[in-house]
């Protein structure tokens, strides 16, 4: 498995673990990345975090800044 790929699925289970408690706005997610539209499913995510005051764990951070800059920089 590439970089990329363990940092998209490690970007994918932070998701999950994040939007747990918010089934519309991980059922979104899904959508986005299940289509492949992965820059739109980030910024999704990002948004929806600020939307509803979520705070990342460290982990989740950590992967959402790898995926920052393998993917979407």
């Amino acid at each position: 498995m590439t970089d990329i790929e363990t940092i998209k699925k490690e970007f994918v289970k932070q998701t999950r673990e994040l939007l747990s408690s918010y089934p519309e706005e991980l059922g979104r997610f899904e959508e986005l990345w299940d289509s492949g539209r992965l820059r739109e499913a980030y910024v999704f995510v990002n948004d929806t975090t600020k939307k509803l005051g979520l705070i990342p764990s460290l982990e989740n951070r950590k992967t959402d800044e790898d995926f920052f800059w393998l993917y979407m920089h």
